[in-house]
């Protein structure tokens, strides 16, 4: 096995203690505006009553649940309440650093780490005490072991299962997170259909049926939700008019990259590069000199994972 230099022990222990500053300073230097609030009245119930509560609001009973058994040990004031989002968002550092050191190298999981840590949308609601940072921690997560079940882990599969029921109990929006997986998925089984380099240690076939196995399992454990999560996605009122696609992704853009710290005017040109930078990534090699085309290469781990994402976000549109 081999180990981490101790150089890259120190820079990964300096970025989480960066993160860290950065999501418990000043943590309780405000009130509690209103959904939190609304957080801290749900938390403080009982599990039935949560239960019930969370069936007649927007979003599903699993950060509220959480958060009483937090408030149990830890007490209601902001500072407690809010550190367990702090956590989440510590704890997604770790995790995005752990895989991107499993998609790519070590220094591209530094790189990723560093800029989780610094990202002003992820330390703003890892200050706040709603579900958002247990939702993208949940998120991460799920990737992790879907990477770890696709080469050969089948444990991985198994806690796969479990984070995204998990998921799905937090907020309504994490379908489209599986979406995102079984796009991976697919595209993971076309690769080793084209170029079976030997990601994946069983057959497609078997690969595919026991993928398929794992929704089942995250389905039945949603199972007695799901009537409800219908009731509440399909009947919550809703803006009569959607935002144009452009100003939406540019908007998203912004929010997920710098937060509010920049106008949306200014968002525009990152958006061009990052499209600029996604086009040059799936255009085809030029031929080798003397006109004969060169052999087509499998594409990267990253670079699927990156493309599915990309696909998952235009469809949530």
């Amino acid at each position: 096995m081999t180990k981490r230099p101790p150089d890259q022990t120190i820079i990964l222990l300096l970025i989480l203690l960066l993160a860290a500053l950065l999501r418990f300073y000043r943590l309780d230097a405000q009130s509690f505006w209103n959904d939190e609030g609304n957080s801290a009245r749900l938390a403080e119930r009982s599990v039935t009553l949560i239960l019930e509560g969370a069936a007649g609001d927007i979003h599903p009973p699993g950060y509220y649940l959480a958060l009483h058994t937090w408030r149990a040990v830890w007490g209601e004031s902001e500072f407690a309440l809010r550190s367990f989002s702090a956590l989440c968002g510590l704890s997604i550092v770790a995790l995005v650093y752990a895989l991107g050191r499993a998609l790519f190298d070590a220094s591209v999981g530094l790189v990723a780490a560093f800029l989780a840590a610094i990202n002003p949308f992820q330390v703003y609601y890892s200050q706040e005490a709603r579900m958002y940072a247990l939702l993208a921690l949940e998120a991460v997560a799920a990737t992790g072991l879907l990477v770890a079940g696709l080469r050969g882990r089948r444990w991985a599969l198994g806690g796969y299962a479990l984070v995204a029921a998990a998921g799905l109990y937090t907020h309504y929006a994490f379908p489209f997170v599986l979406l995102a997986h079984n796009l991976l998925v697919l595209l993971w089984l076309v690769r080793e259909a084209r170029w079976p380099l030997g990601l994946v240690q069983d057959a497609p076939p078997s690969l595919l049926l026991r993928w398929s196995a794992v929704q089942a399992l995250v389905l039945l454990l949603y199972l007695p939700w799901l009537p409800i999560a219908w009731r509440q996605v399909t009947g919550w009122p809703v803006p009569r008019e959607s935002p144009a696609l452009m100003s939406a992704l540019v908007e998203i853009f912004r929010l997920l990259t710098l937060g509010r710290t920049i106008p949306t005017s200014a968002a525009i040109g990152g958006l061009a590069a990052f499209a600029f930078l996604v086009l040059l990534s799936v255009l085809p090699e030029p031929e080798a000199a003397g006109g004969a085309a060169s052999s087509p290469l499998p594409p990267s781990e990253g670079e699927m994972l990156t493309l599915t994402q990309v696909e998952a976000a235009e469809r949530a549109m």
